[in-house]
């Protein structure tokens, strides 16, 4: 399946992610969109339908966000983010807050899981902490 949405959709990903990141990056365009598919193939959720303004299937141009984002934000260690756990824990990293972004870049997973705990307890969502947050 991967294979004939690479055929199909490589140039509409490049084009997409020559959108969304800054005009100094554009020599990383392809590398970032090879980047996009090795993910894809391990982490998408292919069940995703759907297809968004740009032409692409919704769960590539999520994974290509989350690509890019991580890109963007050289200053959180790879090796430091668990982003499977975090996505667990807060849900998809899209529908985030702005400025919980910001505590990951800058101060990494641990301090983004204690504001998230605190944010949710403070909006009274308390029930909505999950469990590895208040642990």
């Amino acid at each position: 399946m991967l294979a004939t949405a690479y055929e199909s959709y490589q140039d509409r990903l490049l084009a997409y992610v020559a959108d969304r990141v800054p005009a100094y990056h554009w020599s990383e365009v392809e590398d970032l969109a090879q980047d996009t598919w090795e993910y894809a193939l391990a982490h998408a959720n292919l069940a995703v339908t759907g297809t968004e303004e740009s032409g692409l299937p919704t769960w590539l141009a999520a994974t290509a966000r989350t690509v890019i984002r991580r890109h963007l934000t050289p200053s959180v260690p790879e090796y430091g983010t668990d982003w499977a756990a975090l996505a667990q824990a807060l849900g998809p990293a899209h529908t985030w807050p702005a400025r919980w972004h910001q505590v990951l870049a800058s101060q990494g997973q641990a301090a983004l899981l204690r504001l998230a705990a605190t944010e949710l307890a403070d909006d009274g969502r308390a029930s909505a902490i999950p469990a590895v947050l208040v642990a």
